[in-house]
């Protein structure tokens, strides 16, 4: 019998990324065309809009005392960037930029109104492969043999660029004296999780992503201020990343790789995924793909065993009563630690080609 796994780590398989344009426009292949990470694939005019920037509560000062610290202010044009808003004095001074090109229409209640200028939105491929599908001025399907691992959340749209492992860093925590010029351009693993500073010194750096094993739920703000995208592995909190799939990582570090943060495209939501495509060439193995059996390496998504790994112990699936009180379908494994537990299918993530051995 087949059991297909909730979520998935594939070491080696057929991947398939569909990139979708933010408004209708043009796509730029055709199917069967093959295609480098940094083609344009397609183009889209973006059309004037009006954005809210919370000016005051950023730079943490008195909503009715902004204009004191405005160096940009209604009427006036911004570049993407520019400094438009400060507040403190060096070292501690805090500065707001602004997120695009624009005029300032309004300020009030410690807000801006910027009409953000009309552009040119360029969809690049992210992912080395050959297209397979494409959705007549909306997008397309990228199809190559790699690997793909899926994670719990992500934020900041895809990205691209080499997967470099975070070196020496206390309790495998991203902070600031871990990460220096050496990561500019890279896509960066990190075991734990990542303190506010960390990413920002990370921003600094220039790095074009970073993956995580989690994050503390109270940055969740900070993170939408960033310039690159951030991945978790396991969930919120501090939890590393489950030792085979951190082995897996270290297995491709050197190797570019795409980060997909799970856009919606059509009536779903796509998983966050990190693709690492393999030479051309190299040809995935043919079957039903992932699949659950007995003996099988999972991990487990959702507390209270969130990040632990262990082996399925008995199939097929059976139903049972839950604790808060509904029936579910799920399977018996036994962890690391020699615990037997009864975990729904839907909290499981196969670790297909894995072992505990990692």
């Amino acid at each position: 019998m087949y059991y297909p796994s909730a979520f998935k780590v594939v070491p080696y398989g057929r991947v398939r990324l569909e990139r979708l344009l933010p408004f209708p426009g043009e796509v730029l292949v055709e199917p069967g065309q093959r295609v480098e990470p940094m083609d344009v694939v397609g183009r889209a005019h973006i059309p004037s809009q009006i954005r809210i920037l919370h000016v005051a509560q950023r730079l943490s000062v008195a909503e009715v005392a902004l204009q004191e610290y405005l160096l940009k202010g209604p009427g006036e044009r911004v570049e993407e960037g520019e400094v438009i808003a400060v507040a403190g004095r060096w070292p501690f001074r805090r500065l707001y930029r602004a997120p695009a090109e624009g005029k300032i229409v309004n300020e009030a209640q410690g807000r801006l109104l910027l009409e953000v200028s009309p552009s040119t939105y360029e969809l690049r491929a992210y992912l080395k492969g050959v297209v397979t599908q494409v959705v007549s001025s909306r997008g397309l399907a990228i199809e190559t043999s790699g690997a793909i691992m899926e994670g719990a959340w992500a934020m900041g749209g895809d990205a691209f660029g080499v997967l470099k492992m975070l070196g020496e860093a206390p309790e495998g925590r991203l902070v600031p004296e871990a990460i220096d010029m050496g990561y500019h351009g890279a896509i960066v693993v990190v075991e734990s999780w990542a303190t506010k500073e960390g990413l920002g010194k990370a921003k600094e750096v220039g790095v074009r992503g970073v993956i995580l094993g989690s994050l503390p739920s109270s940055l969740v703000g900070f993170v939408s201020t960033l310039s690159f995208p951030v991945m978790i592995m396991e969930g919120f909190g501090q939890v590393p990343i489950s030792r085979p799939l951190f082995s897996l990582f270290q297995q491709h570090a050197g190797r570019e790789a795409c980060m997909a943060s799970g856009i919606p495209y059509g009536v779903r939501l796509l998983r966050p995924q990190v693709i690492i495509p393999f030479l051309r060439g190299e040809e995935a193995p043919r079957g039903e793909g992932p699949a659950l059996k007995e003996g099988a390496l999972v991990r487990l998504v959702r507390e209270p065993y969130l990040g632990k790994v262990g082996c399925v112990a008995i199939l097929p699936p059976q139903r049972r009563r839950v604790e808060w009180g509904v029936e579910v379908e799920g399977v018996e494994v036994d962890l690391e630690e020699g615990e037997r537990v009864f975990v729904p299918l839907a909290n499981l993530e196969l670790l297909e080609g894995s072992s505990l051995e990692g």
